[in-house]
């Protein structure tokens, strides 16, 4: 029978000493003060914004984030001094229709279960699929193909999801 003994150290240039629960408790402390944990919060645009042409910071437009109606946006942190927050849309631009197939409906899903089409998937072509976790929001461009698949946006990244994976998702 092994016998193991583990021991916590600290090393310091002139010496090595084992910690004690003090020492380790002000580590903890001194070290959960310097880590900064960002707020994290999602918001859903109720207005459209164009920075080109809405923005009060003309020289740096081109940096904000444009969004419409619906659009949801992570946001990391507080307000900067100009008032705004550090974002990114975890939706993909509902008004550029010109890539939504067919019926041009945006219908908002959610993955019941996870999805790995390599795993996963009936078709020999699994390449044109998205791959996706349980709660995982995907926005389904079109309607079903004659396979049980809709044609979805997970991140901006786009292809084939399978219809039974999924469940409606209401806008409101």
């Amino acid at each position: 029978m092994e016998t193991r003994l583990e021991l916590d150290v600290l090393i310091y240039p002139d010496e090595v000493r084992i910690a004690t629960p003090e020492d380790l408790r002000d580590w903890e402390l001194e070290t959960a003060s310097q880590v900064s944990i960002p707020t994290v919060r999602l918001f859903v645009a109720l207005y459209p914004y164009n920075p080109a042409a809405m923005s009060p910071n003309h020289e740096t437009a081109a940096e904000e984030l444009p969004f419409v109606p619906g659009q949801i946006i992570k946001v990391t942190g507080d307000k900067d001094a100009d008032g705004f927050y550090h974002g990114m849309s975890l939706t993909p631009d509902l008004s550029d229709v010109t890539s939504i197939p067919d019926s041009g409906a945006v219908r908002r899903m959610v993955a019941l279960f996870d999805y790995d089409p390599w795993e996963n998937s009936p078709n020999m072509d699994s390449e044109a699929e998205l791959g996706f976790r349980s709660g995982d929001i995907i926005y389904v461009l079109g309607d079903m193909d004659q396979d049980g698949f809709y044609y979805g946006d997970l991140h901006g990244q786009r292809g084939l999801v399978p219809s039974n994976f999924l469940q409606l998702f209401p806008w409101d």
